[in-house]
């Protein structure tokens, strides 16, 4: 992916996540400087942060100490496409759960923080197939979950 096409990436979906919180005045986070809503896949709920502003989504969970049990980062996508993931600046493994129209397409587990590896390096994570949202959690939450391929994503908007 180029420079050009991630910034595209980033300011289509603060765009669309900034809709987001305009249609369905989601509760503002200061942790994310975003917003938050809950989900449930497979009868599990979770809190997910919604980055609202470019500086929240470019930071996406890089940076976070831990992330609470049950709670993830939603990136809400307005066209669908191919987006590249990486893991700067983050400081635990995650799963990153790749979602087209509500439906998960796939998925990388326990993707692995590579503390210390220059930002040139870092290697990238991309969905299997074009999806319109992607979903952060807690690394082992796809294998405990027991998360597949066609199972539902239900917002709580």
């Amino acid at each position: 992916m180029t420079k050009s096409s991630k910034i595209v990436t980033v300011l289509l979906g603060a765009a669309l996540s900034i809709a987001v919180v305009s249609l369905f005045g989601l509760k503002t986070s200061p942790r994310s400087l975003g917003s938050q809503t809950t989900l449930t896949i497979r009868g599990q709920e979770i809190k997910v942060d919604i980055a609202a502003i470019s500086e929240a989504r470019n930071l996406g969970l890089g940076g976070r100490a831990v992330l609470e049990p049950n709670h993830g980062m939603l990136f809400l996508f307005e066209e669908l496409g191919v987006y590249g993931f990486w893991m700067k600046n983050m400081r635990f493994p995650l799963d990153i759960i790749w979602i087209r129209d509500g439906a998960v397409v796939g998925f990388e587990e326990r993707v692995d923080p590579q503390i210390g590896v220059l930002d040139s390096e870092l290697k990238m994570y991309f969905p299997p197939s074009p999806v319109d949202t992607v979903l952060e959690l807690n690394s082992g939450m796809v294998k405990l979950l027991g998360i597949s391929i066609g199972d539902r994503l239900k917002m709580g908007l």
